[in-house]
C-alpha cells in the first residue's frame, strides 16, 4: 500500500513538473490574470518582485511592465517616477516589506493598486508568487502563484546556468576556468583529473588511450631499424636494407591516440560540474520528498520526486 501511495505521488510531481513553465511565461499569465480580475483602467504601480539577486528582479520587473503595457487595459504608474519614489524613501525589496510600505509607495506615485511579489526557491520548485493590493483598502484584489523552471536565459541572473540534461548548476560553486584547466593537464598522467572530478569512464577510457598509445609509439620506435631484407645478386654481392614500414604505422597510429587522448583530456573538463554545484531542475537532488508550501495563509503538502538522466 506504501508502495502504491509513493508511486502516486511520485506519478503527480511528474505531472506537474511536465507542465510548469518558464519565468516568461508565468510573467505572461499573470498580466492576462490581472488585467482581467482588475477594473478596466485601474492605475497599477509595479512596486517589484524580491528574488535571490537584483539582476532576476530587475528583469521580472521590466518584463512584467512590458507585459502590462501590451495588454491595454490598465494604466501602469510611470517606471521613472515609481523609481524616484523607491530611491527617496530608501525602499529596498531585500528583506520583508509591510504592506503599508507598499500602500505608501502606490499613493505617492497616484496608484489604486501596488502589485509586488517573490520568486523563491522553496523545498524542490522555484515559485513565483505575484499579489495585487488595493492602495486604499489594503485588500488583496488577486493573486498568482506557478511553479517555474529557470532556463538558459534567466538562470545566469540568479548565478546560475543550465546543463544540457537540464539541470541548474551554481556558477559560483562550480569548478573556475582556472581549475578546468588543471583537470586538463592532470589527465596527461592516465586521465587522473577524470578521476579526481569523479567521471571514472572518462578516466578509464584515457587511461586506456593513454597506454595503448605508449605501447604503440614506443613499440614503433625501437622496431625502427630492426627489421632486415637481404637481397643477393648474381655476381654474389649481398644488399641489405632495412623495412621500417610497420615501426612508422605503429609510431603513427600511436601518436594520433595519444593526440586524441591530449585533446579530449582538455576538453572534457569543462563539461565537468562538482557534485555540490548540481541542484537539478527543480532544485533538488534525486529522490522523493515532502515539503511544506505556503499557499496564502495556510500551508499546503507538496510532494516531490526527481530523477537525473
Amino acid at each position: 500500500m506504501m508502495k502504491r501511495l509513493l508511486f502516486v505521488c511520485a506519478f503527480i510531481f511528474a505531472a506537474a513538473a511536465t507542465f510548469a513553465v518558464d519565468i516568461g511565461t508565468a510573467l505572461d499569465q499573470a498580466a492576462e490574470q490581472f488585467s482581467s480580475t482588475l477594473r478596466t483602467g485601474t492605475t497599477v504601480a509595479i512596486v517589484g518582485i524580491t528574488s535571490g539577486t537584483e539582476e532576476m528582479s530587475e528583469y521580472m520587473l521590466n518584463e512584467l511592465t512590458l507585459r502590462f503595457v501590451q495588454q491595454r487595459r490598465l494604466t501602469v504608474a510611470n517606471r521613472a517616477n515609481l523609481d524616484a519614489i523607491k530611491q527617496e524613501m530608501n525602499f529596498q525589496l531585500s528583506g520583508e516589506v509591510s504592506d503599508a510600505s507598499m500602500q505608501e509607495i502606490g499613493a505617492m506615485a497616484g496608484a489604486e493598486t501596488v502589485i509586488h511579489g517573490s520568486l523563491q526557491q522553496l523545498g524542490s520548485a522555484y515559485i513565483l508568487s505575484l499579489q495585487a493590493l488595493n492602495v486604499t483598502t489594503a485588500t488583496v484584489e488577486d493573486m498568482y502563484r506557478e511553479t517555474v523552471t529557470l532556463d538558459e536565459l534567466t538562470a545566469p541572473l540568479l548565478g546560475k546556468t543550465t546543463t544540457a540534461s537540464g539541470n541548474i548548476v551554481d556558477i559560483n560553486a562550480d569548478y573556475t576556468t582556472g581549475q578546468r584547466i588543471g583537470l586538463g593537464f592532470q589527465n596527461l598522467v592516465f586521465g587522473l583529473g577524470s578521476y579526481k572530478a569523479g567521471h571514472k569512464g572518462d578516466g578509464i577510457f584515457l587511461t586506456t588511450s593513454h597506454i595503448v598509445g605508449q605501447i604503440m609509439l614506443w613499440g614503433g620506435l625501437l622496431g625502427l631499424g630492426t627489421v632486415e631484407t637481404t637481397t643477393t645478386y648474381g655476381d654474389g654481392s649481398v644488399y641489405t636494407e632495412y623495412d621500417d614500414s610497420a615501426s612508422l604505422a605503429m609510431i603513427g597510429s600511436g601518436s594520433i591516440i595519444l593526440t586524441v587522448a591530449t585533446i579530449y583530456g582538455f576538453v572534457r573538463p569543462f563539461f565537468y560540474h562538482k557534485p555540490g554545484s548540481t541542484i537539478g531542475a527543480f532544485g533538488e537532488p534525486d529522490g522523493l520528498r515532502f515539503a511544506l508550501v505556503p499557499f496564502g495563509e495556510n500551508p499546503v503538502m507538496q510532494v516531490s520526486y526527481r530523477k537525473s538522466f
